[in-house]
């Protein structure tokens, strides 16, 4: 059943929400086992690595936050770092 007939039906909130014989009764298409093996073949890995890749930001950010200020305020000097820079 669609989730605009729910909808005109559910009254009393601005909000409808569904109940647990309206989420009983819907229905869900699965592609065949093949084809779900072979998408899971290509996009965990992808999964994965969003999940790396998240992570790995998050270090940065964090990094980042703790050395800025005192990069900023002197605290930390790099000046004599041997570091190349492109600019």
């Amino acid at each position: 059943m669609p989730i605009q007939t729910w909808n005109k039906s559910i009254v009393g909130t601005t909000v409808a929400h569904l109940g647990d014989m309206h989420i009983k009764t819907i229905q869900f298409a699965w592609p065949p086992t093949k084809i779900l093996a072979e998408a899971n073949e290509i996009l965990e890995p992808m999964s994965n690595q969003i999940i790396i890749l998240k992570r790995k930001n998050a270090n940065l950010r964090r990094t980042r936050d703790l050395l800025l200020p005192k990069l900023i305020s002197g605290a930390l000097d790099v000046s004599k770092l041997d570091i190349e820079t492109n600019g």
